[in-house]
């Protein structure tokens, strides 16, 4: 980058082979790269009004599906209030019901998911640090959430059937799009999987390139 002006991105690539890229063709809903002619430390900046994001069905949608979800995000350590501040979410564009994300509560990790009966996954919360590698892994039942390679919270609520065609980055989309970040996201892995046998593999693997804890 040559310049003294700010980068932003309108398309999040999908490193999978699967050509799932979350975009983002609103100017002034894009995320950051760059800041005053800087590379932005930390990933992709997010500032209260961004999202970047997907508007079809990536496969995540049926009746208990596992979803894993892996990140590296730093959502700074102000008070957000009680809605919270998304990291990565999945919604429903006509419907407030069926969602799943990751979020940042107050000054504490969130995890939760809702079904298209409006059953609450009673979400677990943790103490916030940042950056974090934060990851949510749900059998569709059964949801547990960890921060830096520690287990922080778990519970058990069948949800049944969840139909998601929104997937998006910095925000919670749904019928309105709300929730949005303020801070950084460096990286999103996301698998239509159980990887909890895995999980510590990975988390590994990521923190080995950002030396995160």
């Amino acid at each position: 980058w040559v310049g003294s002006g700010d980068g932003y991105v309108s398309t999040w690539y999908d490193q999978s082979g699967n050509d799932n890229h979350a975009t983002q063709n609103t100017a002034t809903r894009q995320p950051k790269i760059v800041e005053g002619g800087v590379m932005v430390d930390g990933g992709l900046k997010f500032e209260g009004a961004q999202w970047i994001g997907i508007d079809s069905d990536i496969g995540l949608s049926g009746d208990d599906n596992p979803i894993s979800y892996f990140t590296v995000a730093d959502a700074g350590s102000t008070d957000v209030g009680d809605y919270g501040a998304n990291i990565v979410s999945l919604g429903n564009s006509t419907s407030s019901q069926p969602l799943s994300y990751l979020a940042k509560h107050r000054t504490e990790y969130r995890f939760l998911e809702r079904d298209d009966a409006a059953n609450l996954a009673p979400y677990s919360v943790g103490t916030f640090s940042a950056p974090s590698v934060f990851t949510g892994i749900t059998t569709g039942n059964d949801r547990a959430i960890y921060v830096d390679g520690d287990n922080i919270g778990s519970n058990s609520v069948n949800l049944g059937q969840r139909t998601f065609d929104r997937f998006t980055i910095g925000a919670l989309r749904r019928s309105s799009t709300q929730n949005f970040l303020n801070g950084t996201i460096q990286e999103i892995i996301l698998y239509d999987s159980d990887q909890s046998a895995n999980r510590e593999a990975i988390e590994t693997n990521i923190n080995d390139h950002y030396e995160i804890y």
